[in-house]
This record gives C-alpha cells, structure tokens and sequence, in this order.
C-alpha cells in the first residue's frame, strides 16, 4: 500500500481535530473529529479489529502525553461506507462513535469539512502520527504534518501505479 510519509513535528494547537485511533493501547490510524461523539478515518485501518479494545485519543501532539494532557474515549460502534472494498480500497472511510462526547478546548475541536470543488495542484495539509520514512515503521511520538498537493487522476496514475495503488 502506498503511504504518506515524512512531514514534520506538528502541534496539535494547529490541527485540534487530529486524533489518534488505537488498539490495545498502541497507535493503529489517525483520524478526523467531524462531531465530538463522531470521528473519519480509512476504512482499511479497522478492518479486522476487536472494536470492544478501540480507544481514540483527542488533545494532545505527542501521544505519551494522553494521560496527562488529553481525553481517551473507548469506540461504541464502527461504520463503514457503503460499498467499501477493502481489496481495492474504493469508498475507503469508516466512523467511529466514541462512548462519551469529547469536550471542546483549544486542543479539541471539530474539522471544519471541505464544501468547495479541490483542483489540481491545490496545497492540502495531512497530519497523522503515521511513518516518517519509507521503510521505516517506528511510529513516531509527536504529531507530524506535511503539505500534499492534488493531482489529476491520469497524473496520479502516472506517477504511482507502480506502487500497489489501485485506481477506479
């Protein structure tokens, strides 16, 4: 599977609605707080996970700093898109609702969702705690963010069908 990787360290100030989706008490997958009881993230992150030992962590830029810092929900139910294809990755986005709303501070807040037509070549920030290098898969401690741009399908094509992404 192709991955974002690299970026820098990001404060969490800058991108409150960043959390962090874990299982057993490990980093799984990022995601998006769209309501305080609600979050988005890829679907291919859940697939196959007990949702009874999900927790998603909200607050806090470096997620040792949980406890201390930030507020952790345990996950009630999961989502996932109509005709989602975990083989092709189409429609690849679930929900989670968290057993308990998040409440709002300075670290916590909602995603403001996208309501205007992206187009090629359109700056997008991503944030995460995902890999830092090709190859690498020490996960770090402290939020990372990056600048994307969009492209083109066909350019899209073009520079990544040799990575395993499939394209529909």
């Amino acid at each position: 599977m192709c991955r974002v990787t690299g970026g820098s360290d990001w404060n969490i100030l800058d991108s409150p609605y960043v959390v962090s989706i874990n299982y057993y008490g490990e980093y799984e997958c990022v995601g998006s707080l769209i309501t305080f009881w609600h979050v988005v993230t890829a679907g291919h992150c859940l697939i196959n996970l007990d949702e009874n030992h999900i927790t998603v962590a909200a607050g806090v830029s470096d997620v040792r700093d949980i406890q201390q810092n930030g507020q952790s929900r345990n996950a009630l139910r999961i989502r996932y898109a109509p005709n989602f294809n975990s083989t092709t990755l189409d429609l690849d986005i679930a929900v989670i609702k968290v057993s308990e709303p998040f409440e709002e501070c300075d670290t916590i807040k909602t995603i403001q969702l996208c309501c205007s037509k992206l187009t090629p070549r359109t700056a997008m920030r991503v944030s995460g705690w995902g890999l830092t290098a090709p190859g690498n898969e020490d996960v770090p401690f402290i939020l990372q963010s990056a600048v994307l741009y969009i492209l083109k399908k066909d350019e899209c094509v073009d520079r990544y069908a040799t990575t395993g992404v499939f394209f529909n």
